[in-house]
């Protein structure tokens, strides 16, 4: 019998960072004797989730409906599982934990992983999710940037932790990378440079392309975004109006990351806002050198001239620079890259994490045993 049995849950566009990070960790409890499963509300992106998880042999079930009766489901769940703790990622799960009324046996746990803006409905969930971790017994923050936000939101200090977003990569195959270029029309002589994410205003890709349009000449490059969302159409008007339509390609959603970072010679983050893109650590952990802005918790993973190079978020003059110095001098990215790659084995595999949630996880089960 396990000592305790945790369920994660999650509402999911598709198999991004929070996803990610939602599976590293369900996957390390299993590994770890703990009753491990999930609870994924109905979502574009809930089957996909659900098919990694069961790969991974771990048990789920996606439950859907209004809020209320969603609220219900995730009861019914937890009761018939023997759950001692849920672990919600995202404000729409927070929300429905908070209308769950899951009893004071059934201790709750939150991970922020950022907020979004771009919108009066994005804004409106913001200010119900912070109402809703307030009913938390503990809410962990994914950068310093998130745990100032979430302290300032009422949540009480007693309750707020800082844990960094863990991940383990299986490096793909080398042959890979020649097949893959070759299918984004990439040739030999040209440099990949790689944006990885969501099609969203706060993630800076209009930024990207001011930023590369006016790149000095010399080596021969192409950018490609893997992602898909509603700036989509916006951006490839942007690429027009940019003359950008031979060094730009739109790949779309993939599910083939790691095999792009192989792939790719440089990765790219513009972004305005992030909390800590598990993306990220796959560039680091694949030897990719690094690009990214400041914001988040990336400065407290990327050390500016050492593990990559940093920007500040909206400077389109600052990214073209950065990217400048790597395709002039690919010896610093290399070095930039093995040093990320040691920090990446050091701070960031899904193990250290890991340990971090069980211990935060026992402390709040300790607490409410004592």
């Amino acid at each position: 019998m396990p000592r305790f049995n945790v369920a994660q849950i999650i509402s999911s566009g598709g198999l991004y960072g929070a996803e990610r990070v939602m599976l590293e960790l369900a996957e390390y409890l299993a590994s770890r004797g703990l009753g491990s499963s999930a609870i994924i509300l109905e979502s574009p992106g809930a089957t996909d989730v659900a098919a990694e998880l069961k790969r991974a042999g771990l048990p789920v079930e996606i439950v859907d409906g209004s809020p209320l009766s969603l609220a219900a489901k995730v009861r019914r769940n937890t009761q018939r599982n023997g759950v001692h703790l849920v672990h919600s990622h995202g404000y729409r799960p927070d929300v429905c934990l908070a209308l769950a009324r899951l009893g004071p046996d059934v201790l709750k746990v939150a991970t922020c992983h950022t907020w979004y803006r771009e919108s009066w409905k994005l804004k409106l969930y913001e200010v119900m999710d912070k109402a809703a971790l307030r009913t938390f017994n503990k809410v962990v923050a994914v950068s310093p940037e998130l745990e100032s936000e979430i302290l300032r939101s009422g949540v009480a200090g007693s309750k707020v932790s800082f844990i960094q977003n863990g991940m383990d990569f299986d490096r793909p195959a080398e042959g890979n990378r020649i097949a893959i270029r070759s299918a984004l029309g990439v040739h030999d002589d040209e440099v990949l440079l790689l944006r990885v994410g969501r099609l969203a205003a706060a993630k800076g890709n209009d930024v990207l392309l001011d930023a590369v349009a006016e790149l000095p000449a010399g080596r021969r490059w192409k950018l490609v975004f893997a992602g898909d969302g509603e700036e989509r159409e916006r951006l490839a008007a942007h690429v027009k109006t940019r003359n950008l339509e031979d060094r730009v390609v739109f790949a779309g959603f993939r599910k083939d990351i790691r095999e792009l970072l192989t792939a790719a010679d440089l990765f790219v983050i513009p972004s305005l806002k992030e909390g800590l893109p598990m993306v990220l650590l796959e560039a680091m952990a694949l030897n990719c050198p690094v690009i990214t802005t400041s914001v988040g918790a990336i400065p407290n993973v990327i050390t500016d001239g050492k593990a990559g190079l940093l920007v500040p978020p909206g400077d389109a003059g600052a990214l073209r620079a950065a990217i400048a110095a790597l395709l002039m001098d690919p010896d610093l990215g290399k070095s930039l890259a093995a040093n990320a790659y040691q920090r990446y084995l050091e701070r960031h595999s899904r193990s250290a994490m890991g340990e971090q949630y069980l211990a935060l996880y026992e402390s709040v089960l300790q607490r409410q045993r004592s």
